[in-house]
């Protein structure tokens, strides 16, 4: 084989593996930057409401029935308010977070309770806006939407997907 080509095919060999280790890199950089993009405390958890305040003043809950939120760590939440569900993506901002592509289960509350429609309006920002704060601390999440308090306990992990 001439030594002009055998240059020109070791040169050929060069670049190829080159561009496969830049790539490689790159790709590296890539998934790391997104892997270690820090996750807010309250993802991977459920979490269920204990108590509500609005402009200074707690709201009774109903008896007998649970409302949560679900936050996983793809950025996407389930929140019920215990009659509707509500699902979507967050996605955290400054101290709390935005809501997007929601969609929401459209179930009329039918019973007599009025603090069931009292939650159901009390909750309705945290799926439509988000959060203007989010707080963990020893197994509590404290949101503030607007002129509302939630108080939820950690219920525990979530499934990630």
């Amino acid at each position: 084989m001439p030594a002009q080509s055998l240059r020109t095919t070791t040169h050929r060999r060069l670049v190829v593996a080159l561009t496969a280790v830049i790539t490689a890199l790159v790709a590296g950089a890539v998934a790391l930057a997104m892997h270690g993009r820090s996750q807010p405390e309250y993802a991977g958890h459920r979490w269920v409401l204990v108590r509500v305040v609005h402009d200074g003043e707690e709201q009774p809950l109903p008896e007998g029935r649970q409302a949560s939120m679900s936050y996983r760590p793809n950025h996407s939440f389930t929140l019920h308010d215990t009659v509707n569900y509500s699902d979507g993506a967050f996605t955290p901002s400054g101290s709390g977070y935005t809501v997007s592509d929601v969609n929401v289960t459209g179930m009329a509350y039918g019973g007599s309770d009025p603090r069931v429609h009292l939650l159901e309006v009390a909750m309705n920002p945290l799926s439509t806006v988000g959060a203007d704060r989010a707080d963990v601390s020893e197994g509590r999440l404290v949101l503030r939407a607007g002129t509302y308090v939630f108080t939820f306990d950690d219920a525990g992990a979530v499934n990630p997907t």
